[in-house]
Order: structure tokens, then C-alpha cells, then sequence
């Protein structure tokens, strides 16, 4: 399975307490090159859970150029995480680049 940035995804990855594992949806932020040169995508979660938190902002369906979102749902930038590629399960979706540009520059915020 060929992984794009701006794909978004449905994977298998661990809890923060690494107690347990679910299937999540996330957006992945990697490069096109370094997603095909790796092993591992760099990607940022997607929550239900629609509480204001920094660093995050909700995704609705106009924020994807394929796909479809089953739930609103919001961006959580401050989760940004690595996963290794054998745990994609299915690509789902594409967001604009208007959504891309958004997660890069909360990244941007965050890490200043």
C-alpha cells in the first residue's frame, strides 16, 4: 500500500499508557519521500471527542478532498506520533491542503 502525505488513514496504534491498542483514524504529515524511503509514516490523530484543546481544530467533511468522515471530528496536533506503515489498515481519505497547512503550523506553534 503506497502512503501520500495528506492521507487520511485508519491504523492499529497503542494508547499513551501503551495498555492497550485501537483502531484510530489520523492524518498522515510525512513527506512523500520519507514515506516511501521508510518504514514509518509521521502522522497526527483524529478524536470524537470534540472538546476545544491547543493545539488541535475540528476537521468537518470540507476539509477532506476525498473521502468521507463518518463523525465530526478534531484534529489533535499535540498527539503527532510515528507508526509503522504495517499497521495502516486502509487509506480512507485525502484532507486539502488547507487542512495540511493548518497541522503544520499548530506543529510549527508547538515546537517554537
Amino acid at each position: 500500500m503506497q502512503i501520500k502525505q495528506r492521507d487520511l488513514i485508519l491504523a492499529v496504534y497503542p494508547f499513551s499508557d501503551f495498555a492497550g491498542q485501537k483502531f484510530r483514524p489520523a492524518i498522515v504529515i510525512s513527506s512523500d519521500e520519507h514515506n516511501r524511503n521508510s518504514l514509518d509514516v509521521v502522522a497526527v490523530p483524529l478524536t470524537t471527542n470534540l472538546e476545544e484543546k491547543k493545539f488541535s481544530f475540528l476537521l468537518s467533511q470540507n476539509g477532506l478532498e476525498a473521502g468521507q468522515l463518518i463523525k465530526a471530528s478534531r484534529v489533535r496536533v499535540d498527539k503527532i506520533f510515528a507508526l509503522e506503515k504495517n499497521n495502516i489498515r486502509l487509506v480512507i481519505g485525502k484532507v486539502t491542503p488547507d487542512v495540511h497547512g493548518s497541522i503544520i503550523n499548530l506543529l510549527l506553534e508547538l515546537i517554537k
